[in-house]
């Protein structure tokens, strides 16, 4: 893989450096081929610097980011929901009566599935974890290398919001940095692109039904537990 240019590179570094200046320590740089254990970069150390011209053996050496971002929420949260058979519905449903009484009750339905709610609406969700790569060709030809992990996100979610984020790019024109302008995308808008606002409700899919149905109600309650603790911090 090809050393981007010095002008390309400039642009990258200095892009970097405003978003770790905007979002502190939600932005962590480092080098593409970066270990776990490696400490993150700080880009404002790169500026004036040449291009790297050192190449991996899994290809050019790239300046990269991992971005956490807190997803938007309406004041009034959103439901999480399980899909399951009306069988395994009404035991798990009726278990649920005696963990939340206060829940809201839900008919199970009769049809070849039901959406089950796994506890009391939440209020916040864990962060999407955003793991950006800049090819030589960022940002006047090429967008972002761009993965995104969420442990409420399925594989079709993330791509979906991908190509989203990618139709953004276009749209900017080439050279437009678009970093900033994904993350702050991805904070205010995944629900509806997800058709999660529409609908106030958050599908959990996992397999079994048995885990889908702990696994949800596990980050339903472990939610209640955040939000409580944040009202008890502002007492």
């Amino acid at each position: 893989m090809a050393a981007a240019s010095w002008g390309t590179w400039q642009q990258q570094v200095e892009e970097l450096v405003a978003c770790s200046s905007i979002m502190g320590d939600d932005i962590r740089v480092a080098w593409s081929d970066a270990g776990p254990n490696e400490e993150p970069l700080n880009p404002e150390d790169l500026l004036g610097s040449p291009p790297p011209l050192d190449a991996p053996p899994a290809g050019g050496r790239m300046l990269s980011c991992e971005v956490t971002v807190h997803v938007e929420l309406p004041d009034s949260g959103i439901q999480l929901v399980v899909p399951v058979e009306p069988a395994a519905a009404a035991a798990a449903h009726a278990a649920q009566d005696t963990a939340w009484p206060s829940t809201s009750k839900a008919s199970v339905s009769t049809s070849a599935s039901a959406m089950l709610p796994a506890g009391r609406p939440v209020r916040h969700l864990p962060p999407i974890r955003v793991r950006l790569q800049l090819p030589p060709g960022y940002p006047d030809t090429a967008p972002p290398m761009l993965e995104l992990d969420a442990m409420w996100l399925t594989a079709a979610d993330s791509d979906v919001l991908s190509q989203a984020l990618v139709q953004l790019f276009h749209a900017a024109g080439p050279g437009a940095p678009i970093l900033y302008d994904w993350i702050d995308w991805l904070r205010a808008h995944t629900l509806a692109q997800l058709g999660v606002a529409a609908t106030a409700q958050l599908v959990v899919h996992a397999r079994p039904v048995k885990a889908a149905v702990s696994r949800a109600a596990s980050l339903a309650h472990s939610m209640a537990l955040r939000a409580a603790a944040s009202v008890e911090g502002v007492a």
